[in-house]
């Protein structure tokens, strides 16, 4: 037998490193971050598997059909997805 994975339409959020409202506005809670950290600007992400995870400049946070949020690597998000044009 062969399966396809079924096209998911999730929301999205880049974490630029400057964009903690965004992120804030996006994820719906205050999120503990630093901009300022030696290895790169970082925020905390949480998920329903775990307690948080660690989402850092240009990782994507991700919303699925479920409401849960997980964070992907830039390059995997672009590989996996493509933009939707907006109904109006």
């Amino acid at each position: 037998m062969k399966y396809r994975k079924r096209p998911v339409v999730v929301e999205a959020v880049q974490w630029t490193g400057r964009n903690y409202a965004e992120v804030v506005a996006f994820v719906g809670r205050s999120l503990q971050h630093d901009e300022t950290d030696a290895w790169g600007a970082y925020v905390e992400i949480p998920t329903s598997k775990r307690l948080h995870t660690t989402a850092w400049e240009g990782d994507w946070i991700v919303r699925n059909e479920t409401g849960e949020l997980g964070v992907l690597d830039a390059d995997i998000f672009e590989a996996a997805y493509e933009l939707v044009e907006e109904e109006s």
